[in-house]
């Protein structure tokens, strides 16, 4: 080949090279979003709850046929009777079935979707809750009443869709930013009115090795107290604003063998406990005050009240599917966090435990009362001296001047001080940095106290004045 042809031929793949990554990454949106999900449905019907076999049999066709009719191609669905080890499960607490008790088999789909159906008080309550394949992390619990059974299978169907949640795939992020991309959003639904984000939904962030199609292929790692709150939606793209209770950016850049996932959670009903514990220790962290900031439609921060001897405080719903929530120790925040309310039973929140700098500052503070009160009572007492020597009082002057030798000297405090110095080793770092500070200015002051001998200096001007008589 001739040279001169080689460097037009450099160029044209270097123009090239761009074109054919920008077709890869356009094929794989359009395959992503072109997924439907693989979705299982597991029922349970409680005999009580008055259904004969014929009418389970078309809660089951019914189920089906209505669920295709909604989610269109969106949906590859199966329903089908849970199996006899999985029953009784699903007809007691579905917020507390472990994601172990699920078939092997029906993980191996996207969804699953396990559905209880018992009595009610006014008639039958349906409960469902979905279990993310991909993610392995379980969705928020829905429950729904229903009066008449022929309204059953509808019902049973609002409270699949309200329970399930779209998977998304974070595209850019960008400060405060993210954009998620929803899988099957190019998949019509039949319904129109069934919009593809319901209101109220955020998205948890998770990390997911993957192959080289973009396909996961390997165990999710949950990015946490990290949320992405949607705040427009454009087509298959959510525009989301990102909550983090982490220090520094929560989401890492973008890697061609790590899928950055982002589920869809509606929340579950109630609220959530949360458990302070030392990060130390894991001990409980009692006393700890609780104040969520105000969401939309709020106009002050809402206290939730302290935590008590077991760490625990309850974070109800709030007008938004997120509440920040902030942590306090007398006028010190220890962590702003974002929570979920309902979405989980029960998280656990390791702080750094204040027991050991409420005692330091506890010290400091008896310390800075004493050097202060031992600072004004030798000031009272020398002014009051001057005055009886500018009056030639000399028998009251002498007086004042025993009661001044008599004070306390500054050189205990000064001690006390050395021994709170080592306490601070158990001290997190910023509340050690401002203590320190704290500490030196005591110091100073003890030291300055301790310098100053005004006895002396008032004998001195107490003789003068006598000899001047």
């Amino acid at each position: 080949m001739n040279r001169t042809h080689l460097l037009p031929m450099t160029l044209l793949a270097a123009l090239l090279l761009p074109a054919a990554a920008r077709g890869a990454d356009s094929a794989a949106q359009v395959a992503w979003e072109l997924s439907p999900y693989r979705v299982e449905v597991l029922i349970a019907i409680d005999s009580r709850a008055g259904l004969s076999r014929g009418e389970t049999a078309e809660l089951l066709d019914q189920l089906t046929s209505r669920a295709e009719n909604v989610a269109g191609g969106g949906w590859k669905l199966t329903v089908r009777p849970a199996p006899a080890s999985l029953r009784s499960a699903l007809l007691a607490d579905l917020a507390a079935l472990p994601a172990e008790a699920l078939p092997a088999a029906s993980l191996s789909g996207d969804k699953v979707l396990v559905v209880g159906v018992k009595p009610a008080l006014a008639g039958i309550a349906v409960q469902v809750r979905e279990y993310d394949a991909t993610a392995r992390a379980w969705n928020g619990l829905r429950t729904r009443e229903v009066g008449q059974p022929e309204n059953l299978p509808q019902v049973v169907l609002d409270a699949l869709f309200a329970a399930f949640g779209p998977q998304g795939r974070i595209e850019t992020v960008e400060g405060n930013t993210a954009t998620v991309r929803l899988r099957a959003g190019a998949l019509g639904r039949r319904d129109g009115a069934l919009p593809l984000l319901a209101d109220g939904v955020v998205f948890r962030p998770l990390l997911v090795t993957s192959d080289a199609s973009g396909a996961a292929a390997g165990p999710p790692q949950a990015i946490p107290w990290t949320y992405l709150v949607p705040t427009g939606v454009r087509g298959s793209l959510v525009t989301c604003r990102i909550e983090s209770g982490l220090a520094g950016p929560p989401l890492p850049e973008f890697h061609p063998s790590q899928l950055r996932l982002a589920l869809a959670s509606q929340g579950g009903q109630g609220s959530t406990k949360l458990k302070l514990v030392s990060q130390g220790t894991g001990a409980p962290l009692a006393g700890y005050e609780v104040v969520a900031l105000p969401g939309t439609g709020e106009t002050k921060p809402q206290p939730l009240g302290r935590s008590d001897r077991q760490g625990i405080v309850a974070i109800p719903s709030g007008t938004e599917g997120v509440r920040i929530v902030v942590l306090r120790q007398g006028d010190e925040i220890l962590a702003r966090v974002p929570i979920a309310p309902g979405l989980a039973s029960e998280l656990t929140l390791p702080l750094p435990d204040a027991s050991q700098r409420l005692a330091v500052e506890t010290a400091l503070a008896e310390i800075a009362d004493g050097l202060v009160d031992l600072a004004a009572r030798r000031e009272a007492l020398a002014a009051r001296v001057r005055i009886a020597v500018a009056k030639s009082d000399v028998e009251p002057a002498l007086k004042l001047v025993q009661q001044l030798r008599d004070l306390p000297a500054a050189d205990p405090w000064l001690t006390r001080l050395d021994q709170a110095q080592p306490l601070l080793a158990a001290v997190d770092a910023a509340s050690r940095k401002r203590l320190e500070g704290r500490i030196a200015d005591l110091r100073q002051l003890a030291e300055t106290l301790i310098a100053d001998k005004p006895v002396e200096r008032l004998e001195a001007e107490l003789k003068a004045a006598s000899a001047g008589k």
